[in-house]
């Protein structure tokens, strides 16, 4: 609840049944490269998610691994910092409504439907990869964001896509896929992708793939 907060220590492995969590406090979950924390459900898939609404403080996600929730994470009016996590096989990957994320040496990878979605937050993505997600890579509604050096490649409709007055991407130096990608199909709306990187970054996220 509010004015709380829960932190969750390395190694910890979190099931549930059908609903999730939900954090009106402050969450940190701190895993390590060694000890992940995890959320997964009994079922290989089915369960909601992680939820943080609201709240005064900055939320934690170190070294996690979520997989087969409708939302891996979803934040709502609140601060969250995700470092060295995994998202794999969720509805959908995260989400921001109305606050600010940073995300850093993550892997965002296999969504149903997409990745990274922001509708009026704030973003900042860099040394991750956001790959194999069925309906695109990022969905920006409204939402500033700086999305550099990263790994984008292999997603379904786009790998960028920027819908809003106040959305104003600055994506350069990123790998998507090709050393002379085609972005128009890639990329849509206001995205400044200059300049390309000619080979894949090396970032901590890839050895998530395989671990």
């Amino acid at each position: 609840m509010s004015g709380v907060t829960l932190t969750i220590e390395p190694g910890v492995v979190v099931w549930f049944r059908s609903l999730g969590m939900v954090v009106r406090g402050t969450l940190q979950a701190r895993g390590t490269a060694e000890h992940p924390v995890v959320f997964g459900g009994l079922k290989a898939k089915g369960w909601k998610g992680v939820f943080i609404e609201g709240g005064e403080g900055e939320n934690l996600l170190r070294h996690c691994r979520i997989s087969g929730a409708e939302f891996g994470i979803r934040s709502a009016r609140a601060r969250l910092v995700v470092e060295a996590c995994r998202f794999q096989e969720n509805t959908w990957g995260v989400v921001g409504e109305g606050g600010r994320i940073d995300i850093s040496g993550s892997l965002v990878r296999s969504s149903v439907k997409t990745g990274i979605a922001a509708r009026q937050s704030r973003l900042a993505v860099k040394g991750s990869v956001v790959t194999e997600n069925a309906a695109g890579g990022f969905l920006l509604e409204g939402s500033p964001a700086i999305i550099e050096g990263n790994n984008i490649l292999n997603n379904g409709g786009w790998g960028i896509k920027a819908v809003g007055a106040l959305t104003e991407v600055l994506a350069g130096n990123n790998w998507w896929g090709h050393v002379e990608p085609d972005l128009s199909e890639m990329v849509r709306g206001a995205v400044q992708t200059a300049p390309l990187l000619p080979a894949p970054v090396r970032t901590g996220a890839a050895a998530l793939t395989t671990n």
